[in-house]
């Protein structure tokens, strides 16, 4: 989800925990629990694999993992939920029923992403009346490292790192004291309550209990081989070898960082520098890919910590900048507002509470800057309308146009989930077609962007403030998408006017001039230069940053949530102290290359 796990120490302080016998550092204890320990745990879902969908006359049945159940054939869907929550299909007949394109909306992934998600699949025509595809859901699964070690003084120290939610972060710096097989790892946050834990020295298994996670984790003894979301990167070689990245289906041209004008050796440098950060604290590095695009051509696709490009990645709040893209691409498409459309028009709620003529006020374009004026700030835990408070309802449209309004619409711009959430609403109530559908039509297919899961609240609106997942090389498309004026391979996806508009400074959120529709606007001095930058970013370090007077697109990916010093280094030193010299100062390998680029900003 979008909603940036914020765990109060007291909430695990509330958890009842047994009555331990005093604890100390008992004779050997160092010997058996020293060294690093990890676990990975998948929690479901249950379902996944083939789907087939079978017609027999007027009447529709689906199958999946040996459960049959009768299909609900309307008009223009066909939907059918499986029995006991397990899942259920949102699809419809295209290309003269020879395909069933639709989403798969999975159950509530209850440990690690705390929300339903939906993700498209499609189905073939395989005979006569049968249609077969594959149901991919997002894993619910976790991996779990422990460093135990022993200081100057002889007492253990403890930390964690957890590639998907960074549980590390939270815990804080631990100590390890045991009695027997009996151990606690103590917090070192005031009021925080303790892990439980017990060995099994036989088998050297450490069961610990996480309150945050409500599982256990069976964690067995690791070590760099074994240790995929703990160290940069398992490798046998003795250093990191650069290769340009491969050609795939996907839509990206490739190409070597020579061949597109960029000094290869700062950048492999770089990646070098960050496969040999150590892991010595809660506070390292957690970039998970880095990736580079000069002149429409994917050059630098790099990986950290277990992830590859198959794995999809948490977008967190760079979702909110396809959200914007969306609006933009359904005005293009003729949906019936207008920036300056007031937005309480396009919703239809007999009474609103707190209902003023200023609220009457706010527009689109005031929802794109986040200046609508409601009282729903994220940076204020006080806000009644934070994200915190916006995911917990069923109607997370009523919730918003119900709120109180804290300034005139224009008036201030503050950081909002629960605005840029309600402009999904306007284009799924102004286009008739629901969110993932229309993603998946006018955004995804035409972006050859086939893996994604975007999350779904209670109500079966998709929750549009941040939170999908998508694998990185098509996270990177929506920064290639803009620099190229709004098309993609020749198509023109988005209009040029919107992408021009987007990303200027349209109001002042955390610095003067810093926000446009979606995209957080940065002008960056290297040396005697200024260049004009726009960035799509999401907590941890999710960034796809677009350099335009360089012809550049760089992203990342990253774990380091709730640790913004961390990961914004990636964006105010590589991008100014390495990556723009990269270019600037290289011998121009690829001239005329922009030139000879086609009208999709990809060469041929």
């Amino acid at each position: 989800m979008a909603v940036e796990m914020r765990i109060a120490t007291n909430a695990l302080a509330s958890v009842a925990l047994l009555a331990w016998l005093p604890m100390q550092a008992a004779q050997g204890c160092p010997d058996r629990l020293a060294g690093l320990w990890g676990a990975s745990v998948l929690f479901g879902p249950e379902i996944r694999g083939t789907l087939t969908i079978y017609r027999h006359g007027a009447l529709w049945s689906a199958s999946i993992n040996s459960i049959d159940v009768p299909i609900h054939a309307g008009a223009r869907e066909l939907r059918f939920s499986l029995p006991g929550v397990r899942g259920e299909f949102r699809g419809h007949l295209v290309e003269h029923e020879r395909r069933i394109a639709g989403h798969w909306i999975q159950p509530v992934t209850e440990h690690v992403w705390g929300a339903s998600y939906a993700t498209p699949v499609e189905l073939t025509l395989s005979s006569r009346d049968t249609w077969r595809g594959q149901v991919l859901p997002l894993e619910d699964a976790e991996s779990i490292y422990l460093m135990i070690e022993p200081d100057s003084s002889g007492e253990l120290r403890a930390f964690a790192r957890n590639p998907e939610r960074n549980l590390g972060r939270y815990l804080g710096p631990m100590r390890a004291v045991c009695d027997g097989d009996r151990i606690q790892l103590i917090r070192a946050q005031e009021g925080a309550a303790p892990l439980n834990a017990t060995l099994n020295p036989e088998q050297e298994i450490l069961s610990i209990f996480f309150p945050t996670e409500s599982a256990t984790f069976d964690l067995t003894r690791r070590d760099r081989a074994t240790a995929l979301g703990f160290y940069p990167r398992v490798s046998t070689a003795d250093a990191y070898t650069y290769r340009p990245p491969t050609r795939l289906s996907d839509g990206w041209e490739t190409a070597s960082l020579a061949d597109v004008g960029i000094d290869p050796k700062p950048v492999i440098d770089l990646v070098r520098s960050m496969i040999d950060t150590p892991i010595s604290d809660i506070a390292a590095p957690y970039p998970q890919s880095f990736l580079i695009a000069r002149h429409g051509k994917l050059v630098l696709e790099e990986y950290f910590f277990g992830f590859d490009g198959d794995h999809v990645h948490d977008l967190r709040s760079a979702g909110k900048t396809f959200t914007t893209t969306f609006v933009g691409i359904a005005m293009r498409r003729g949906a019936p507002f207008r920036l300056d459309t007031k937005v309480t028009s396009l919703f239809r709620y007999d009474k609103l509470a707190n209902d003023s003529p200023s609220k009457r006020e706010i527009t689109v374009e005031n929802l794109l800057t986040m200046t609508s004026g409601l009282n729903a700030d994220d940076d204020d835990p006080e806000s009644p309308g934070n994200e915190d408070r916006l995911v917990g309802q069923k109607d997370r449209y009523r919730f918003t146009l119900d709120l109180p309004m804290a300034h005139a619409p224009g008036e201030k711009a503050v950081y909002s989930a629960a605005g840029i959430n309600l402009l999904g609403g306007i284009v799924q109530q102004t286009t008739g077609t629901w969110l993932p559908d229309f993603i998946h039509a006018y955004f995804a297919e035409p972006l050859d962007i086939h893996r994604y899961h975007v999350p779904v609240a209670r109500s079966g609106d998709a929750y549009m403030a941040g939170g999908m997942l998508m694998l990185p090389r098509d996270f990177m498309k929506l920064g290639q998408l803009f620099l190229s004026h709004g098309l993609w391979r020749g198509r023109q996806i988005v209009d040029p006017n919107w992408v021009s508009d987007a990303t200027r400074a349209h109001a002042s959120i955390h610095a003067a001039g810093d926000y446009g529709y979606g995209w957080w606007i940065r002008d960056v001095r290297v040396g005697e230069r200024t260049y004009h930058t726009f960035r799509a970013v999401g907590n941890g370090g999710q960034m796809v940053i677009v350099i335009p007077d360089l012809d550049l697109v760089v992203a990342f990916t990253g774990g380091n949530y709730n640790q913004g010093p961390v990961w914004w280094r990636w964006n105010d030193e590589y991008i100014p102290q390495i990556l723009i010299p990269a270019v600037t100062n290289a011998p121009e390998r690829a001239a005329g290359l922009h030139q000879k680029a086609n009208s999709s900003g990809q060469t041929r």
